[in-house]
């Protein structure tokens, strides 16, 4: 299938917790300018706003949209957990945007705890520079651990850098 990010979702997420979450995107997609845009022959500057985040890499270094919704409507294509979690991926082949969606990733984990499970193809050790953006960015100490089915968790999240 190509170098992809998967994830499921609760089919709504919290209000007040994808504020905080919308906050932090913001900050990592203010870093992606000249690497992201809306899609990636859409310049269009990438949205982060109450309902939804929305972008790709520019050109040739784009490749699929990353797109999570607050309030999940469930696609033709999309299939949904048991419990209600809804799926979702981004496949981005280790184009430069990867980054920023491996950030976004970590950023709803951190923000949504369990109502909010991602995997990669990618190993911990190449989601690393996403792990770190977040660390800087945000001004957190987070690290990836996983868990026995291969699902990324974040670990500490919103711990704060010590000055």
């Amino acid at each position: 299938m190509g170098y992809t990010h998967y994830a499921y979702q609760k089919k709504e997420l919290d209000q007040k917790q994808w504020a905080g979450f919308i906050t932090d995107v913001k900050k990592v997609l203010k870093a992606g300018e000249g690497y992201i845009q809306y899609e990636s022959e859409v310049k269009k500057a990438p949205v982060a706003n109450k309902d939804k985040v929305r972008f790709n890499g520019i050109g040739e270094e784009g490749h699929e949209t990353f797109l999570m919704t607050r309030i999940s409507k469930l696609e033709e294509w999309q299939s949904k957990r048991d419990d209600g979690m809804v799926f979702n991926f981004c496949k981005t082949a280790q184009k430069a945007y990867d980054v920023y969606v491996v950030a976004c990733l970590v950023l709803a984990k951190s923000h949504f705890g369990d109502d909010v499970v991602f995997s990669s193809d990618g190993d911990i050790e190449e989601l690393q520079d996403g792990v770190k953006m977040v660390n800087e960015l945000c001004g957190y100490n987070a690290a990836l651990a996983s868990d026995k089915e291969g699902n990324l968790r974040v670990v500490p999240a919103f711990l704060p850098v010590e000055a």
